[in-house]
């Protein structure tokens, strides 16, 4: 993350240079391209802001929206099993809906979903709550 916003950065500061250079050059402008300058500067601004917020937050959690994954590394961590999870289908052939139970640990939660993955992931999070996160 941190090449990416030193990349842009750097992108901006030569913008920035190109922009004081015009400036100066042309002295008098119109009113109406002293109008786009200036809203080309509120525009370097605020990506330089925004960049500084992407800095302070760090790298995002690849796990954040994933409970699949966090429930295999929480297993790994803690040396357990891998969870496993077995499917059931229910319904009518045109609206089926899925059925998963999930195994982990001393835990089993069964969920529901229009989708396989969907009843997966949502077994997984019932897991997770039921070990408080």
């Amino acid at each position: 993350m941190s090449r990416l916003t030193d990349d842009i950065t750097e992108e901006l500061d030569q913008y920035d240079k190109v922009m004081d250079t015009d400036d100066a050059a042309f002295g008098s402008v119109t009113e109406k391209e002293a109008q786009v300058n200036m809203a080309a500067h509120d525009f370097v601004a605020a990506v330089r802001m925004l960049l500084e917020r992407i800095e302070d937050v760090g790298e995002p959690d690849v796990n954040l929206n994933n409970p699949i994954a966090k429930l295999q590394e929480r297993a790994q961590a803690h040396g357990e099993p891998m969870p496993t999870y077995t499917f059931g289908r229910e319904g009518e052939d045109h609206i089926p809906t899925f059925r998963c139970t999930c195994v982990s640990g001393d835990y089993t939660r069964v969920a529901k979903g229009k989708n396989k993955q969907t009843a997966k992931r949502r077994a997984a999070l019932a897991v997770l709550e039921a070990t408080h996160g």
